[in-house]
């Protein structure tokens, strides 16, 4: 009978599983971004520079749940800024607003995906940044706290539309932006499945 007592052997061939299953987490990590999301519908007419893509006071307050009389003085500027003064449950006013944003054919959106997925933990603590999937279940809503601003972002266009909540000379705390942020990714998603065919 034959066996094998070298342990130098043995401590080998287990090094080398362990590596190989470190190598495949680390692959099925950075595939785990793209892997999730459902094949894409068609927004050609909401990631579309040239289309006027705002909202209705009446729309944003569907998307929000609030009141219609909590939304006020629409205004969509010459740069094609669509911008809203929104009066949240707890007295306080969110500026909000929302536009397309040309990326250019030469850039790279799964790739910039794929990098905001890198040192996640770290973005997200400093920089309250973090990417999740929209209820459509086909585009990014990019989030970044730090800026009180989501980026809508479907890799099949090279246009995005970014929403802001706010500004850095408003000094939000912490909890008054998670609750803009709350209330910026239901318009988010309601401007996704307005457009979505």
């Amino acid at each position: 009978m034959c066996t094998n007592d070298n342990p130098k052997s043995n401590t080998t061939n287990k090094t080398k599983t362990e590596k190989n299953a470190k190598t495949s987490k680390n692959n099925s990590d950075k595939e785990k971004v793209s892997s999730i999301l459902k094949p894409s519908a068609d927004y050609s007419s909401l990631f579309n520079y040239d289309a006027n893509i705002c909202l209705t006071t009446s729309e944003i307050a569907k998307a929000t749940g609030l009141p219609n009389t909590s939304v006020t003085n629409f205004e969509k500027t010459n740069n094609g800024f669509c911008k809203y003064e929104v009066k949240l449950p707890n007295g306080s006013l969110m500026k909000y607003n929302f536009a397309t944003v040309n990326y250019g054919e030469n850039h790279n959106m799964q790739k910039e995906i794929k990098n905001l997925e890198k040192d996640k933990e770290y973005k997200k603590k400093y920089f309250g940044m973090f990417t999740e999937i929209s209820e459509t279940g086909d585009t990014y809503l990019v989030h970044s706290r730090l800026r009180s601003e989501i980026k809508i972002m479907n890799t099949n266009y090279k246009v995005i539309v970014l929403t802001s909540y706010g500004s850095v000379q408003e000094k939000l705390t912490k909890e008054q932006k998670n609750i803009r942020d709350k209330y910026a990714t239901k318009i988010a998603n309601y401007l996704l499945h307005k457009h979505k065919k």
